[in-house]
C-alpha cells in the first residue's frame, strides 16, 4: 500500500525496468497485447540500442499465419496509445511466424532477435533512388550507425523514440534545408514516405533541398 492509501500492483521484479527514469511493468504491456483477438502470444523486453539508449521491445505471433492482411503492428500501436502513457509504448513490434519457445513451454527470451539481428526481407529492401531519399539515407545511416539502411527502413524500428526524433529532425533541417517537423516525422516514419513528403511539399513552395 502507497503513503497515499492506493494499493499498487506489483509485478515480478523481472518484468520491471527504468525507461527515462519512469518505471515501467513489462507484463502489463504484455497483458493489452493479448487482448487483441489477432495475437496468439506475445514477449514484451527492454534493451540497449545501438545508440547505448534503453528501448521498450515486443514481439508478437499472429494467431492466423494467413491472414496477412491486416498491418497487425500499425493496430496494436493504436491500440497501446489508447490505453497506455507514451513512455510505456514499445519503441517497436516485431512479428515473428513463430516465437522462440523453451523446454517448459515458455517463450525464450534468450532467442528473440535484436532489431539490428532482424534479417530484412530482400523483397522489402530498397536502395535509394531519388536525391532525396539519397541524402536521407546518407543523414539516418549516420545518425544511427548504420551501413546498411533502406528506404522502407521504420524510424522506430531502427530504434528512434520522440527525444531521437528531435535531435534527427535538427540535424535534416541543417542538412536539407528543410523543416522536418517531428510530427512529420512520425507521420512518414521511412525514408521513402517522408522523401515523397518532402518532395510534395517542396513542389508546392518552389523550394529546393541542398544537393549533397
Amino acid at each position: 500500500m502507497r503513503n497515499d492509501g492506493n494499493i499498487e500492483f506489483i509485478g515480478r521484479k523481472d518484468s520491471q525496468v527504468k525507461i527515462g527514469g519512469y518505471r515501467v511493468e513489462l507484463g502489463e504491456i504484455e497483458s493489452l497485447i493479448l487482448q487483441n483477438h489477432l495475437v496468439a502470444r506475445a514477449k514484451v523486453i527492454d534493451y540497449n540500442d545501438a545508440l547505448n539508449n534503453k528501448k521498450i521491445l515486443a514481439y508478437i505471433e499472429r494467431k492466423n499465419q494467413n491472414s496477412k492482411d491486416v498491418e497487425i503492428s500499425n493496430v496494436l500501436m493504436r491500440q497501446l496509445k489508447s490505453n497506455l502513457p507514451e513512455y510505456m509504448l514499445p519503441h517497436s513490434i516485431i512479428e515473428l511466424p513463430n516465437l522462440p519457445m523453451t523446454s517448459n513451454g515458455k517463450i525464450d527470451k534468450a532467442k528473440l532477435p535484436l532489431p539490428e539481428l532482424v534479417v530484412i526481407n530482400n523483397d522489402q529492401y530498397q536502395t535509394a533512388n531519388t536525391s532525396t531519399e539519397k541524402q536521407l539515407v546518407s543523414i539516418w545511416e549516420k545518425f544511427f550507425k548504420s551501413k546498411s539502411i533502406g528506404t522502407m527502413d521504420d524510424f522506430f524500428t531502427l530504434g528512434g523514440d520522440s527525444l531521437l526524433a528531435v535531435k534527427l529532425s535538427s540535424i535534416m533541417r541543417s542538412e536539407l534545408n528543410y523543416e522536418v517537423t517531428v510530427k512529420e516525422l512520425f507521420n512518414n516514419k521511412t525514408i521513402k514516405t517522408l522523401s515523397s513528403y518532402i518532395e510534395s511539399k517542396n513542389k508546392k513552395t518552389n523550394r529546393k533541398i541542398f544537393e549533397l
